[in-house]
């Protein structure tokens, strides 16, 4: 035999034997393990419940997947609350109700819920107050905007006069008053400048702790104004004023709303040159205190034609407008848009509202549909409502006629109703109309045979304010007088 052939021979069968087993020493898999000393386990068999407490990877190559807690770690299970006898204890609010696993307590049947205080109901019949005078000085612009809101169980109307016959300025003032319609203390003069202070029908609004103005300041210069924010106390006291907003543009309409973030506001403003305007819409987010958060962004793509209205609907903005759809400015059409806190918009584009070239667009928020009145050919009211996702419902619903051409327009929602305000001919006029258009009750005429201007509206809660200018002839013919007064719904 050939030794070389031999040792080849034996060096592959060695070669085999190692392949088959790593270890030669290993247990046959087959047979139970006889040693009583060994308390592991076999190398062969499934790890157990117990963790492992090394580093050391289990012998079968199968990580721990024993994730279960011990029973004394876990957190007990928190009872859901429940209403007891003293939950609510508070006055007024004793009523106990669980709301997302929270106990809230709830006004007492009879009453309702003004800012943090529960408080009698202040309408019992439907119907419109007698007028209450506010001011009556020589030569005032009966024209001139107010602006009314709500804090807690009081609110405020703001309006600009010049408090003198023949006056080259104009201030601002504000009247606060109690439920009652009872004012509490004098006139106080919010501003005191060389020129003139104006304000648009919704610059003034409260986010719960304070009131806040958007309020336009004029120079010696025309067309080169200033808008601020201006917040205020429940007392009528300043709590400070911003930065300027915009400055050297002419400035028309801020309208403000409080929103989770601090404010919103949007205005209309153009850049004079040459006599030339080019009218924009705008808007921006402030924080609390008036600073500039986000914004000023630009909500037309041509030019702008009725200022924006705008209100806070639970987490967000809805806006209207009026704007021209071409670079010619040749046709105009009202468009809505909803934007977050921080004037992000949530619909990619300007939605357009209706099909007529109708003007002076007011949004409300009925619980179900944005309601959207304008005017059409200065006879006709129209109504058109989008759905929450801002698709149409009504198109063009004709609400009313007028006798007389209007040009302007108050509208709110009542809780239940679309109030609507306007002057015709020889009267001023209030009528409710519900969601879909059909009116709730006859119009009820005011101020008949006297020259004035429209009345604003303000929801402030369970009750309306309303307020006006009257020119009074006698004894001068140019005499403005601010009225105010109150309004329960149908």
């Amino acid at each position: 035999m050939n030794i070389r052939t031999s040792l080849s021979t034996l060096l592959i069968f060695a070669l085999l034997a190692a392949a088959c087993s790593d270890d030669p020493d290993a247990p046959n898999p087959q047979e139970p393990d006889t040693d009583l000393s060994d308390t592991g386990p076999d190398a062969n068999e499934p790890d157990t419940n117990e963790p492992d407490t090394d580093d050391t990877p289990d012998a079968n190559d199968e990580p721990d997947t024993d994730d279960t807690p011990d029973v004394d770690d876990e957190p007990d299970a928190e009872e859901p609350p429940t209403c007891q006898e003293d939950s609510c204890t508070e006055e007024g609010r004793t009523s106990c109700e669980v709301v997302d696993d929270a106990i809230t307590c709830l006004c007492d049947e009879g009453l309702v819920e003004v800012g943090d205080q529960c408080l009698e109901p202040f309408c019992d019949a439907q119907g419109l107050s007698e007028a209450q005078l506010l001011a009556d000085t020589s030569n005032t612009n009966v024209y001139s905007p107010r602006a009314i809101a709500g804090l807690g169980a009081t609110y405020a109307v703001v309006w600009s006069d010049d408090l003198g016959e023949n006056s080259t300025n104009t201030d601002l003032y504000m009247a606060r008053f109690d439920r009652d319609g009872q004012q509490i203390g004098d006139n106080i003069a919010l501003t005191d400048s060389p020129f003139f202070d104006e304000i648009g029908p919704h610059a003034l609004a409260s986010d719960g702790e304070m009131f806040a103005l958007a309020r336009i300041e004029f120079s010696a210069t025309q067309n080169k104004e200033s808008l601020f924010l201006e917040r205020f106390d429940a007392q009528g006291q300043s709590l400070g004023v911003s930065a300027p907003l915009v400055e050297d543009r002419a400035i028309v309409s801020p309208n403000l709303v409080a929103t989770d973030q601090g404010w919103l506001l949007s205005w209309k403003e153009s850049l004079v040159e040459g006599g030339d305007y080019h009218w924009t819409h705008r808007l921006a987010a402030l924080s609390a205190t008036g600073e500039l958060l986000a914004g000023p962004i630009d909500l037309t793509t041509y030019q702008a034609d009725s200022a924006p209205h705008m209100i806070w609907v639970e987490d967000h903005a809805a806006l209207v407008w009026r704007g021209y759809t071409n670079a010619a400015a040749e046709n105009d059409a009202t468009f809505f848009q909803r934007f977050d806190a921080l004037a992000d918009p949530i619909d990619e584009a300007p939605i357009r509202v209706g099909d007529s070239q109708s003007y002076t667009p007011w949004v409300m928020w009925t619980g179900e549909h944005y309601a959207i009145v304008s005017i059409l050919n200065a006879r006709y009211f129209l109504l058109n409502t989008l759905d929450a996702d801002g698709e149409a419902v009504l198109v063009d619903e004709d609400l009313t006629t007028t006798s007389a051409n209007t040009y302007d327009t108050h509208a709110t929602w009542t809780g239940g109703a679309i109030a609507l305000s306007w002057r015709d001919q020889g009267a001023l006029i209030l009528q409710e109309f519900d969601a879909s258009g059909a009116p709730r009750d006859e119009p009820i005429a005011f101020e008949q045979g006297v020259s004035t201007s429209v009345p604003i509206l303000a929801n402030l809660g369970d009750f309306m304010a309303l307020a006006w200018m009257r020119i009074d002839s006698d004894p001068n013919p140019m005499n403005g007088q601010l009225f105010m007064a109150t309004y329960c719904a149908h």
